[in-house]
């Protein structure tokens, strides 16, 4: 799928795209479960786990498959991280995390460039959403970012319960932004959730990936959120 000539609306994805998990914090909760880890070992995670993500359309949610999900993606980044623990505890570390997350989003660093790439878009006469796969809590973590602000509308698949890949959660952006799916285009780091459910909704689409993992992607990739506004803003998308 090209991309519009004209584009009115910018759909966006949060996690990976406008923000990361914070180590620091990750650190802290798993502290105090005497589970250490060096943050920086967490950061460093980030290309792995980047990777994962993108190739997967499943969702985490609060319940069920989808928090046996999200207490696993946990484990696996405490494992990559080289964490320290005795038998059992990595586990109990990752159900900790998983249940912090929940009451107040862990993905709450802002990627560098994030709060201009917005500003940019928005300055450009832009209209703006966001769509995530996510657990109830992306309004209050936009807020907290200081990102809110810059939606006229915010779609967390908890919430309005149905998830990307499915394309009624791309109509139901663009219901909310009054625009056609021809001028819209949706940017992500997911090549599952954000590109191919985008496209099967009709809706033009960007990936974001730094790491090189999808070079045979038909569709323009960039390092981050702010390297796609620019191109957007300038017109060198085409």
């Amino acid at each position: 799928m090209t991309l519009p000539r004209r584009v009115d609306a910018v759909l966006i994805d949060v996690g990976f795209t406008l923000s990361v998990y914070d180590p620091e914090r990750i650190a802290a909760v798993v502290h105090a479960l005497g589970v250490e880890v060096d943050p920086q070992r967490i950061e460093a995670t980030q290309p792995a786990l980047r990777h994962a993500l993108s190739h997967s359309s499943w969702a985490f949610s609060p319940r069920g498959e989808g928090a046996s999900r999200g207490q696993a993606f946990f484990a696996h980044l405490l494992t990559l991280a080289g964490a320290a623990a005795e038998a059992g505890a990595l586990d109990a570390a990752a159900e900790r995390l998983w249940q912090t997350h929940l009451a107040d989003n862990l993905w709450s660093r802002p990627l560098p460039g994030a709060h201009e790439a917005l500003a940019l878009l928005r300055d450009a006469g832009l209209r703006l959403a966001v769509i995530s796969n996510a657990e109830g809590t992306i309004d209050a973590l936009l807020h907290r970012m200081d990102m809110r602000r810059h939606f006229e509308a915010v779609f967390d698949s908890t919430v309005v319960g149905v998830a990307k890949p499915d394309a009624r959660i791309f109509q139901m952006a663009l219901s909310a932004l009054q625009v056609a799916g021809e001028s819209a285009v949706m940017v992500g780091d997911s090549l599952k959730a954000d590109v191919e459910g985008a496209q099967g909704a009709g809706v033009a689409a960007a990936l974001l990936d730094p790491h090189d993992h999808h070079p045979g992607a038909q569709v323009p990739r960039f390092a981050d959120l702010l390297a796609f506004a620019r191109a957007l803003v300038q017109g060198a998308m085409q």
